[in-house]
């Protein structure tokens, strides 16, 4: 796969959502303003609760603070407060994945909105809070040369932006790594990619933070590193082009002494999927020439972006006969929708309020198509 095209099927790599943390036992939170370079505002390393979710951590001045988590599962939000004699702190926060989401914190009275967290598991045994940035912007190197910087996607968010900058779909991104191999004492090189183009990178220490621009034939990114330590913390990756921005929130990165002195980028664990993104825009574009036919479209163009934005691939329309989105691409015969939707859970046996299956809805030109999906769909199912 050509490594340029690598950062264009990030976005087709979606796994359902996961359930959100009921406790913060052995855990660190990074809370991170956007973009995070900035700097940290909070860094909490949590030991094991004493009850009811309540931890005791040590501030970088050897200060004690008390911390209650208290979990919604049902709405995916947890409040967060920080209790200590002079500093108190109400922290809301809502979970896009089991390990990433946004926040929002108001500490002594003073609110800090458009911040963003990740949990990672906590190795040091040591239960401590650092706030507002401190030490974390003493850690920050200076020069990454002779280092492996491995950016980690796994229970990050993909998001797409329109040229508004405004957030049109949101979902949890598959595991998958970017690896980019800085040369000795050096900041920025140019290295040849598997497509003969070139391509560079460029490392720039920004206030408490660092950020990596990529510019390449096929792409144009930066990567925003905020540190929690002087190896590791979280990073967002921007993709850029003229008609939208490609994000990824809440993913994390090490540094790790690199065993070459060879210049390389490299995305590794990709796998080619159709994006629903791009089914969407095509199926708006199309014109079908019978009623019954814009019916099906007009669901789907209902359905799919709210599967798109996290809802379940078994969604359904109470007011169109509780039918799911599988239910109308089979009779629409759209086979790469069928396809998506089966390769993503979708629920071959599902029933309309009628009793009809998504079988029983087959109908169109490439009928056939779509019922030797299903079959095989199903035969992979059965019990044997």
């Amino acid at each position: 796969m050509k490594t340029s095209h690598c950062l264009l099927l990030i976005l087709s790599l979606m796994p359902a959502w996961a359930d959100m943390p009921q406790h913060l036992n052995g855990r660190q939170i990074q809370f991170s303003h956007c973009p995070s370079f900035k700097f940290t505002p909070l860094l909490i390393s949590f030991g094991q609760s004493t009850s009811g979710g309540t931890y005791t951590v040590t501030s970088e001045n050897g200060q004690n603070y008390q911390l209650q988590y208290t979990p919604d599962t049902a709405n995916k939000t947890a409040t967060l407060r920080v209790q200590h004699p002079h500093n108190n702190a109400t922290i809301n926060m809502r979970f896009e994945t089991d390990v990433f989401g946004t926040a929002s914190m108001n500490w002594n009275g003073i609110p800090y909105y458009d911040l963003t967290f990740r949990l990672s598991e906590h190795t040091d045994t040591t239960p401590h809070l650092a706030r507002m940035g401190d030490p974390v912007g003493d850690v920050v190197p200076r020069c990454i040369g002779g280092n492996v910087l491995e950016i980690n996607f796994d229970g990050a968010v993909v998001q797409w932006l329109n040229s508004q900058a405004e957030v049109t779909s949101s979902q949890p991104c598959q595991p998958t790594s970017l690896i980019i191999r800085f040369p000795k004492g050096k900041n920025a090189f140019t290295c040849t990619l598997s497509d003969g183009s070139k391509a560079t990178a460029q490392f720039e220490h920004i206030g408490c933070g660092a950020g990596v621009e990529l510019r390449g034939k096929q792409f144009n990114a930066e990567v925003m590193l905020d540190f929690a330590d002087s190896l590791s913390g979280t990073a967002t990756l921007e993709k850029f082009s003229d008609e939208s921005t490609l994000r990824i929130r809440g993913a994390t990165f090490r540094l790790t002494p690199a065993a070459s002195d060879t210049a390389c980028i490299t995305l590794s664990d990709i796998k080619a999927d159709t994006s629903l993104q791009q089914l969407i825009q095509d199926l708006k574009h199309r014109n079908y020439p019978t009623a019954v036919e814009r019916l099906y479209q007009k669901r789907l163009l209902t359905l799919l972006p709210r599967i798109l934005a996290g809802e379940s691939v078994n969604t359904t329309l109470p007011h169109e006969n509780n039918t799911t989105a599988l239910h109308n691409a089979c009779g629409l015969s759209h086979v790469e929708i069928v396809q998506w939707l089966v390769d993503h859970g979708a629920d071959l046996n599902a029933k309309t309020a009628k009793g009809a299956s998504p079988d029983d809805c087959i109908g169109g030109a490439k009928a056939k198509e779509v019922r030797s999906i299903l079959r095989k769909a199903l035969h992979q199912h059965t019990p044997r």
